[in-house]
């Protein structure tokens, strides 16, 4: 929920509660006047009466109270009131009602169910008569719900409509003022949204809220950590990625020319030692020939260790032709059961060679996870550079694309040789690159990386 929507809600339910709070608490009011005057009529019916009977006893008049009730009430009686004198039997002597217009008080149907609801119980007053320690009957008195409510809603309508009137109006003024107050909130909250796109970059605003500008300085105080961070390991992992070529590039000089030296010398040993046998000693040529077939077994190894170690004549014959025979070898190995597309625009013949070695293993180990994982027929390779604008804005992305028809192995780079999953998003955020996996429409997996080319490149 919006910030300031949340905060209207609350205070229009706080409103809501207090006006309803102060309601009560006149309705609570209201009911206990119209009690006292039920009480203080009933006490008055009744002395009026005792007053009679002592005046009868004494002579003063001939007549019985019940006679005269009329005249006891004139005095005491308001509208909305029906007094009773009961014998002392209980018996109904006599009863007056005092009736009143409905009409002069336009009560909603709601108000009288709801008073009548809450404070009809027990509204009758019974004020008992004695004369000489004796009873002589009672008075009871019982107020009109109607007229009780209608006397409630008079002294209550005006309070509600005006302060209902009053909190709408504070409501939309409250509406204005928190917006123009939560402001800064969305530029805030914009920068979040900048720096969670990856923007590290951005700043959040200076504000002069103090809730709000604390929390505006500290993340702007993490984002330019995390981005010192950022850079950091950027370095670090593209230094590590040179490191590593360089260690794999001389391993692999030195198992060329040292190994591979001593394998090739083997071999030369080996066919002398057989040919030597064959006219000499017979029974040793099956031997030689197995050794031969050994030292054969260990120069195919190592050329398939240099392989993996460095990509053969990247230095020399450049990232298109040694793309080609990389495409072209995992055909061959395959035996024809998986067809290689191999699609390259643009000028990527003279990139740096940190790009170019990337651009190699990269294609490299997608084409090992299809090979080992995915069960593909098909395998599509596409390398272009796009161009980004002209002159100093240019702004050039190596695009390397590659998408096959098989299955999704979810721990596929992970399991793979090699540097895997996560060695090529570290290779390519070194870079300053970006790697996307998706699954294709039918069936099969995307990859696609995108590196960023140097101005001078």
């Amino acid at each position: 929920m919006d910030l300031r929507l949340h905060l209207m809600v609350r205070i229009v339910l706080t409103s809501v509660l207090c006006l309803a709070g102060a309601a009560l608490a006149v309705l609570w009011q209201t009911d206990r006047a119209l009690r006292e005057k039920s009480e203080i009529a009933a006490e008055n019916v009744g002395r009026l009466v005792e007053l009679h009977l002592i005046e009868r006893n004494i002579g003063f008049l001939r007549t019985s109270p019940a006679s005269n009730f009329a005249e006891v009430l004139d005095a005491s009686q308001r509208a909305g009131q029906c007094i009773r004198y009961l014998s002392p039997s209980g018996e109904l002597m006599e009863s007056s009602c005092h009736g009143w217009e409905p009409s002069n008080s336009a009560v909603p149907a709601w108000f009288s169910t709801l008073f009548a609801t809450v404070f009809g119980a027990d509204r009758e007053v019974t004020r008992a008569v004695q004369f000489r320690g004796r009873p002589r009957g009672a008075v009871v008195v019982s107020p009109d719900m109607q007229h009780e409510a209608a006397e409630a809603w008079r002294r209550i309508g005006p309070m509600v409509g005006l302060s209902a009137t009053t909190m709408l109006g504070l409501c939309v003024l409250c509406y204005f003022v928190i917006g123009r107050a939560l402001r800064p909130a969305r530029d805030i909250l914009n920068g979040l949204d900048r720096l969670a796109s990856g923007d590290l970059d951005a700043r959040l605003p200076t504000v002069q809220l103090i809730e709000l500008g604390r929390i505006s300085s500290g993340v702007n105080a993490l984002a330019a950590h995390l981005q010192l961070n950022v850079a950091a390991r950027e370095a670090l992992t593209h230094k590590l990625v040179r490191v590593q070529e360089e260690e794999r590039r001389s391993l692999a000089h030195e198992l060329h020319d040292e190994f591979g030296q001593c394998l090739a010398a083997l071999n030369a040993m080996t066919a002398v030692v057989v040919e030597t046998a064959s006219a000499q000693c017979p029974e040793l040529v099956p031997q030689g020939k197995r050794i031969d077939d050994v030292v054969r077994r260990m120069m195919e190894v190592l050329k398939s260790m240099l392989l993996r170690l460095r990509p053969p004549g990247i230095d020399e014959l450049g990232l298109v032709e040694c793309l080609k025979a990389l495409v072209s070898g995992w055909s061959g190995g395959s035996g024809g059961r998986l067809r290689f597309d191999l699609e390259i625009t643009g000028e990527v013949g003279a990139l740096p060679e940190p790009i170019n070695v990337s651009i190699y293993r990269i294609v490299q180990e997608c084409l090992t996870n299809v090979s080992k994982h995915a069960e593909a027929d098909r395998v599509a390779i596409k390398v272009q550079r796009i161009v980004h604008g002209n002159g100093a804005a240019r702004g050039d992305q190596i695009d390397i694309i590659v998408e096959d028809d098989g299955k999704i192995a979810g721990e596929a780079f992970a399991a793979a040789p090699g540097i895997g999953l996560i060695g090529m998003r570290e290779r390519i955020a070194a870079l300053g690159g970006e790697l996307t996996l998706k699954p294709r429409p039918d069936k099969g997996l995307r990859v696609r990386a995108l590196i960023p080319v140097p101005h001078t490149a």
